[in-house]
């Protein structure tokens, strides 16, 4: 098993949470920084190869040799804060609501899926702690459904049955959960998705940082068969240790000449927002699978 395999297997999610409950925060930031470590400095597993590329990318494609490899340290850095800290509130509510801060606009879409009138698709990039992020969505009394991935290891259905007691329905994608979801959206619901992990079988490649990339394009797909608007949403750990949660207004989709420009179109509109959330901090984007897997790093000379 590669590392990318047992972090994401139940047991390493079990264990991290019995030594997130049982160790105070600060030795477990501590314990956490050191296993991520010595995980970032495996230049030769391909989870670490594809932070560096997507790092090498997302920060402009000028780093030198050693800003890329701090940036690949900080990345898994960020992420282990985050884990830690979705581990260690999940048993309290209020410690939950504490560590998450809404926007207005955030606060606003919390409101709206509450009250079922026009649906919209909410996609949120990969960026710090988004897990806790939706869990403190559920107990703010948020409602709708999550598509998550197919074919999920066990630890990602951990994550699902975890999401389902904060009131979160959490549903793998395919083709009878998106019909599902496709009734939500036009009954006024709420459907959340992720939008920057690559899918190899996506069939469409929309620019992103400036490449090209087989994202998933079914948060557009979906939007426009219920005709419904999108809004992206994005989490980022803030100075204080807290994390900001903030979401634009409704986007509407717009017609072009074909089926597939449409969608293309759409698809790379959503993406342009996502950029510019990510790079307001491009190491909080916690992307472990290559986003360009034919992108090869070249650090400019130190």
């Amino acid at each position: 098993m590669d590392l990318q395999s047992i972090i994401n297997h139940e047991y390493g999610i079990r264990t991290g949470l019995a030594v997130a409950r049982l160790v105070p925060k600060p030795a477990a930031y501590a314990l956490a920084r050191f296993l991520v470590g010595r995980i970032a400095s495996r230049s030769n597993q391909p989870m670490v190869a594809a932070v560096r590329a997507n790092q090498w990318v997302a920060g402009g494609e000028r780093a030198t040799e050693s800003e890329l490899d701090e940036a690949v340290g900080k990345v898994f850095e960020y992420r282990a804060y985050s884990i830690v800290d979705l581990y260690h509130n999940i048993q309290s509510h209020e410690r939950i609501l504490k560590t998450i801060e809404f926007d207005d606009s955030a606060q606003e879409m919390i409101e709206r899926s509450r009250r079922p009138s026009e649906g919209a698709v909410v996609v949120i990039p990969h960026v710090s702690n988004y897990e806790l992020a939706g869990l403190a969505t559920g107990i703010s009394g948020g409602r709708g459904i999550a598509l998550t991935e197919p074919e999920q290891p066990g630890g990602y259905q951990h994550h699902d049955r975890i999401r389902k007691q904060f009131g979160i329905e959490a549903i793998p994608a395919s083709m009878s959960s998106f019909k599902y979801a496709t009734k939500v959206l036009r009954e006024g619901g709420i459907v959340a998705t992720g939008i920057d992990r690559p899918l190899a079988a996506s069939g469409y490649k929309p620019t992103f940082f400036g490449h090209p990339a087989a994202l998933p394009v079914h948060s557009v797909v979906l939007a426009l068969k219920a005709k419904v608007p999108i809004v992206v949403g994005c989490v980022n750990r803030k100075a204080n240790g807290n994390y900001g949660v903030s979401a634009t207004g409704l986007i509407p989709m717009k017609q072009y000449e074909n089926r597939k420009s449409t969608i293309l179109a759409n698809a790379e509109r959503i993406l342009e927002i996502c950029e510019q959330y990510i790079s307001q901090d491009p190491l909080q984007w916690a992307m472990f699978f290559p986003v360009w897997p034919d992108v090869v790093p070249e650090p400019k000379s130190e």
